[in-house]
């Protein structure tokens, strides 16, 4: 049976929709993307983007990241709209957005639909960024670390950073909710939520990493358990077991991927 994010994929194949989404069904960063396009109600086609070849019998590796070269070849309008062939990246109208964050907020401002992802008031403005900016520089890093890192006092103290960053995310939200602004969701919530799904899941089965869900982190798990609720995530939240099972170069230091390269 398939999951939201699966049904989504199936149903998202209007050639003539206005938007183009090149996506990898695993990626957070593309899932940024992709949950700000449901936040909007838009009309959208759904591109997969495979990013890797499969590894051959006597490979260190399960998968490799394909060259942009070949990339170019097996995509060549998605490397138009990303020229590093990075996933996420969008086509609007002739336009070509990509990087994640910058495709949340040209979708916000180029689509008048749906939610708006940041508020109207230059403060709250600048408060969304500062807390997405935490999110990208003192969170997530230290989750692809716990995963990579093979000893146990690197990956104490990866955990420990990644709960000392989540605790001042939850610090910073709204102390009622349930968005990280409070009534209003936002790019705040696009900028972690992606990952908070993984750290339930991947960082859970790979280091028994749990949140725990007491003092100020209790706010953070009525937050997600909100947003499990909330159809433009939820209908991006793809099969939790092939979720993990993508991971496993992560767990055992053999991806190949951007990130692993960025944070290893």
């Amino acid at each position: 049976m398939a999951e939201g994010g699966e049904k989504t994929i199936q149903s998202q194949t209007d050639a003539r929709a206005d938007v183009t989404l090149y996506c990898s069904w695993f990626c957070p960063y593309a899932q940024r993307a992709w949950i700000a396009l449901e936040a909007k109600n838009a009309s959208y086609r759904y591109v997969e983007i495979n990013p890797y070849e499969e590894a051959a019998q006597e490979a260190t590796y399960t998968k490799k990241a394909l060259p942009l070269e070949k990339k170019q070849e097996l995509y060549p309008e998605f490397v138009q709209a990303s020229p590093w062939g990075l996933v996420p990246a969008i086509r609007h109208n002739g336009t070509t957005v990509c990087e994640s964050l910058v495709t949340v907020e040209y979708i916000d401002e180029a689509l008048k639909t749906g939610h708006a992802l940041l508020p109207d008031s230059p403060a709250e403005r600048s408060r969304v960024r500062v807390w997405t900016a935490h999110a990208n520089e003192r969170i997530i890093p230290h989750f692809y670390k716990l995963l990579m890192h093979s000893t146990s006092e690197e990956r104490a103290a990866d955990k420990n950073n990644l709960l000392k960053g989540l605790q001042q995310y939850a610090e910073a939200m709204h102390p009622e909710g349930p968005f990280f602004l409070g009534p209003q969701f936002s790019m705040a919530d696009i900028a972690l939520a992606p990952w908070f799904e993984r750290f339930l899941s991947v960082g859970k089965t790979y280091r028994g990493l749990e949140i725990p869900n007491e003092g100020v982190l209790t706010r953070l798990h009525r937050w997600y358990t909100h947003l499990l609720q909330f159809e433009p995530f939820a209908k991006t939240i793809v099969s939790q077991e092939r979720l993990v099972s993508n991971y496993s170069g992560y767990a055992d230091n053999t991806a190949t991927s951007a990130a692993s390269h960025k944070y290893r």
